[in-house]
């Protein structure tokens, strides 16, 4: 994503998601119920470039588990000290009759890091 303004670009925002495997599979309980679920884990690196000489780089190891029956169902974002930082949870799966697909609701919760 490029941030600029109509006299100046601002920055350059871009996130990177490199070594994508399956891990395994797993059954995982969350408030919309219980999915066989595939194990995802890769590597996300997220960075701003306001300049070439200034970059702000965050690099998170992530698990994703998926199941083929609803999508995405849990996020773990790990710190670069191996520590549990965010967690993303599917909490309902909505259908209505005016609406066959499915309409998913996930919840974040998030762990904030002491200064």
């Amino acid at each position: 994503m490029q941030v600029s303004s109509t006299a100046v670009d601002i920055a350059q925002v871009y996130t990177r998601v490199q070594k994508r495997r399956i891990t395994g599979t797993e059954s995982v309980t969350t408030p919309a119920g219980t999915f066989e679920c595939y194990k995802v884990e890769s590597e996300r690196e997220s960075a701003t470039a306001a300049r070439a000489d200034m970059v702000m780089r965050t690099v998170n190891r992530t698990v994703d588990y998926y199941s083929p029956a609803v999508g995405l169902v849990k996020t773990e974002v790990y710190g670069k000290n191996g520590k549990l930082e965010q967690v993303r949870l599917l909490t309902t799966i909505n259908k209505t009759a005016a609406q066959p697909e499915q309409q998913l609701k996930v919840k974040e919760k998030y762990k904030s890091k002491k200064s």
